[in-house]
């Protein structure tokens, strides 16, 4: 008789690690639109323009409930194609690109986790050889790094697009208004690397150069910073150390405070102080969370959270606090 209660005990402590177990295997329908039945509508460049520029920006309109947009350029047609020159997915409705001299037909798909849109406007662009040398009216298109990109690895490479008529092209990294040069060179490459020393706010551009007809484009400049340095870690704000919770009778369940330029969190959930389980983890863009219809939801026991940031360079904190909660 005496054996009874703690085999009890042990029973309903196994059916509440299954509960948790199975829980957090459910996964939820996700209805999405089918967009299969539109058309991207294209704006620009204008179809069948007749241009000398090289650099253009491919320009659609959004179209509800995609995700994503392939562009297409081919030349000199869909219906005769001898070169894909561009065939890239992007986020954005437009897309910056210099071709060389030649005729071409561009289109755009739309697409989300499950439908694609139908297949397609398209239009037609000429770029005429007039002055194949002359750089003047000619812009060079950065690629990588994107503007405002931060990294906290001191080797950054740098690339951009190739221009038709540019013998080479002159590349520097310095500070602000490039007042202090870092590097200062000439190629015919259309990548390379630097190396930095201190974290800081940097400034990279390129200009194409033709000497054969003594012209050159204007700079295209972006900038980027280096940070080694970690964001202090986070200060959870509620539930306080101890709190009692029933879900769903406040919004958001737990919330924090973090440094300026975290990119996003992480938030933990573990079953014991010692965190020998992890019940729970949530990737998060805003400093606060909902635990409904989570793995902890609905059942009545002590947790354990904390929480760590991460800044737009990559660099994470180290963890907050840990605190204790339960849910009633």
């Amino acid at each position: 008789m005496t054996r009874t209660k703690p085999l009890f005990t042990a029973i309903l402590q196994g059916a509440f690690w299954l509960s948790a177990i199975l829980l957090g295997n459910q996964c939820l329908d996700v209805v999405v639109p089918d967009i299969s039945a539109e058309q991207v509508v294209l704006v620009a460049p204008a179809d069948s323009l007749v241009t000398t520029g090289r650099t253009h920006t491919f320009f659609w309109e959004t179209m509800a409930d995609a995700e994503s947009y392939n562009l297409r350029i081919v030349r000199p047609s869909f219906d005769s194609v001898v070169a894909v020159v561009l065939d890239t997915t992007i986020s954005a409705h437009q897309f910056v690109f210099t071709l060389p001299f030649g005729v071409y037909e561009w289109n755009v798909v739309a697409s989300n986790s499950a439908y694609a849109s139908a297949c397609c406007n398209t239009f037609r662009l000429l770029i005429r050889n007039d002055s194949s040398s002359n750089l003047s009216d000619q812009t060079v298109v950065l690629t990588a790094p994107t503007q405002q990109f931060a990294t906290r690895e001191t080797a950054v490479d740098f690339s951009w697009q190739a221009l038709a008529g540019a013998e080479k092209y002159r590349f520097q990294v310095g500070t602000a208004g490039f007042g202090t040069l870092l590097v200062d060179k000439e190629m015919s490459a259309t990548s390379t690397a630097a190396t930095l020393a201190t974290d800081g706010d940097y400034f990279w551009r390129v200009r194409a150069i033709n000497e054969s007809s003594l012209t050159m484009t204007a700079w295209t400049t972006r900038s980027f910073s280096l940070d080694r340095v970690p964001p202090p870690a986070p200060a959870l704000v509620f539930p306080v150390d101890g709190d009692t919770l029933t879900l769903k009778a406040q919004s958001p369940d737990a919330y924090w405070t973090r440094a300026t330029g975290v990119l996003r969190d992480t938030l933990f959930v573990y079953n014991n102080q010692q965190k020998d389980i992890l019940l729970l983890q949530q990737a998060l863009d805003l400093p606060e969370t909902n635990w409904d219809g989570t793995v902890i939801d609905g059942l009545p026991e002590d947790f354990f959270w904390q929480v760590l940031s991460v800044d737009k360079a990559g660099n994470a904190s180290a963890k907050s606090a840990l605190r204790r909660f339960y849910i009633q």
